[in-house]
């Protein structure tokens, strides 16, 4: 098991008119805690997906994948091994998806 690590992911302010952006219901920072920076992006392309599958199938990729449109600095080494990955925004509070599915 590897060592999980704390990744800052920061959408490009220039680039969220891109397509890619309508299949995510967050634009802002977090954190994720991974063991890798692949790992941390595909987890932030999952849990801040919609659910909303016409525009699944017209747009090919995630925004939290491409790195010309979220960039990933490695925080910091938490120092725990761990098989889930957690999201909190920049201040450490945990995003909860239910207090966005009005927004």
């Amino acid at each position: 098991m590897s060592e999980i690590q704390a990744f800052r992911l920061i959408p490009v302010p220039m680039h969220l008119d891109d397509p890619r952006w309508h299949k995510s219901w967050r634009q802002k920072p977090c954190l994720v805690f991974e063991v890798s920076e692949a790992r941390a992006r595909a987890a932030a392309s999952e849990f801040f997906s919609t659910l909303d599958g016409s525009v699944h199938g017209s747009v090919a990729g995630y925004p939290w994948e491409d790195p010309h449109l979220v960039t990933c600095e490695p925080h910091v080494a938490v120092g725990r091994s761990s098989t889930a990955a957690a999201i909190t925004d920049l201040g450490g509070e945990v995003i909860n998806r239910a207090d966005y599915e009005d927004v």
